[in-house]
């Protein structure tokens, strides 16, 4: 996430902090602040007043409406960038991620209210929100290639967790964050240990076999999500990856040391209502496309 609009730069947060975690959760607070406390609840409830108004579909002529999870699969904020906030909720088709939609509000620098999409569908999709078709990607949202040199899946769910688990433990993410320095500055991303989704038992629909979203982040903010799936392959099955970033610097992932992955630095990553991924400032209406 971290994304600030056009010539907007940010000075480090001293503080002391602890993190607050559950099941779908995860904020550094400043211990014993309780404005900070009144702002993660603030932008708790805008952020679902925003998100029970948009809707994500396919663009073809099914017209598929996408499946909102009820809460929040993360709750994030991120101390070295200032005082923010965010909620990322996750829309799926036949269990399988298809958009996901993060809101955060900024309060120190105050920068504002934000909506940040990404689509993770393969093949077009539309956004909307309170009838406004404000998004309509021009390609697909996340493709998934095949993990080489990977067991096989195992029999129980339990099992693949743990293989899961093991194959995200091979994968680095290196962000060059360009907020202080236009040359950009190479940071390392942390993982976090459990998914922050995992894909539901599949139904005859689906097309997987399992799967799950880990998130590589600062602070709590995800800048890049790895999808890994377990699918079907002729008389076996196989897992795959895919990435989705979020962040508009540059991005390298590498998978034992080898390049998997990369994503250049974005020049305009916000109001581009044709990308995959993108921004939209939420401090006024949003606006309509075709």
């Amino acid at each position: 996430m971290r994304q600030m609009h056009p010539g907007q730069r940010s000075g480090s947060l001293q503080a002391t902090l602890i993190l607050i975690m559950s099941s779908n959760a995860a904020v550094v607070v400043a211990a014993g602040d309780s404005k900070q406390t009144q702002h993660i609840e603030q932008t708790s409830r805008e952020a679902k007043e925003l998100i029970k108004n948009c809707q994500f579909r396919t663009a073809d002529a099914s017209a598929v409406v996408f499946q909102r999870q009820p809460e929040p699969i993360l709750r994030w904020s991120n101390p070295t960038a200032g005082e923010v906030y965010g909620d990322i909720f996750l829309y799926t088709h036949r269990g399988r991620p298809a958009c996901l939609a993060s809101y955060y509000h900024w309060f120190s620098p105050d920068w504002g209210r934000t909506l940040e999409v990404h689509s993770l569908h393969g093949n077009r999709i539309v956004g909307r929100a309170n009838e406004v078709q404000f998004w309509t990607p021009m390609s697909a949202g996340l493709t998934y290639d095949a993990i080489k040199n990977a067991e096989k899946p195992a029999i129980s769910p339990a099992a693949r967790l743990v293989q899961m688990r093991r194959l995200a433990d091979e994968f680095t993410v290196q962000l060059e964050d360009t907020r202080s320095n236009a040359a950009g500055v190479k940071r390392s991303l942390r993982r976090l240990t459990q998914p922050i989704f995992r894909f539901p038992a599949p139904s005859a629909e689906a097309d997987y076999l399992d799967g799950a979203l880990f998130a590589f982040v600062e602070g709590t903010d995800p800048e890049l999500l790895l999808f890994l799936d377990a699918v079907p392959a002729k008389d076996t099955s196989i897992w795959r990856f895919g990435i989705a970033r979020l962040n508009g610097d540059h991005i390298r992932v590498t998978r034992n040391d080898q390049m998997v992955w990369e994503a250049p630095h974005l020049m305009t990553p916000y109001e581009q209502p044709r990308d995959v991924y993108t921004t939209f400032s939420v401090n006024a209406p949003l606006k309509a496309v075709p």
